[in-house]
């Protein structure tokens, strides 16, 4: 039998590590799948991290192992996957991987950005025009994280947004939670 979990996030870069940080919090059942399972996406290759709020300067790294500790802390679980595709037209989201497929009521895309050349993408390749998207592969979603699906939301750079920010990618996950638990009730 397949377990359906409440949420499952795909990346673990700032937005997908609030997003799972804000989901344990509210008792939800959470995995986050990311094909390298290491916390912090870009950042993590940061020398030095200048505009987080609270530290004047911190390693990119050491900030990513603390988001991480804080969601494994808050009971978010993580797995080392590659998403080949997703099914999020049916109310059970299907996320067909490398080594297995998984499903849920919730879909929170924080796949991240990828650069080809001189053009920066987003890493959503998997979707296959579900969610909508935009020329450059960003999930169309507000600030409230929704897409064109139903319990489908975008986080961080994932999505159309003007400004891409650890801060607003952390922001976008809270909110893509809360929008969550708001379709769900």
């Amino acid at each position: 039998m397949v377990q359906i979990y409440d949420v499952v996030i795909i990346g673990a870069g700032p937005a997908g590590l609030s997003a799972a940080i804000y989901a344990s919090m509210a008792d939800l059942e959470v995995i986050v799948i990311d094909k390298n399972c290491t916390a912090g996406g870009h950042i993590q290759s940061e020398q030095e991290v200048k505009d987080f709020p609270g530290f004047p300067s911190i390693e990119g790294g050491e900030l990513a192992s603390m988001l991480r500790d804080h969601a494994e802390f808050a009971g978010a679980k993580f797995i080392k996957d590659e998403i080949l595709s997703i099914d999020s037209e049916c109310p059970i989201k299907s996320i067909k991987s490398r080594r297995n497929e998984y499903s849920c009521r919730g879909l929170i895309i924080a796949s991240g950005t990828i650069k080809q050349g001189d053009t920066i993408k987003a890493s959503t390749a998997y979707i296959n025009g579900v969610p909508d998207t935009d020329e450059n592969g960003y999930v169309i979603a507000g600030e409230d994280c929704r897409s064109s699906v139903s319990n489908v939301y975008a986080a961080g750079s994932a999505r159309t947004k003007s400004l891409n920010k650890i801060v607003t990618a952390l922001s976008d996950g809270a909110n893509a939670i809360h929008s969550f638990l708001e379709d769900i009730n």
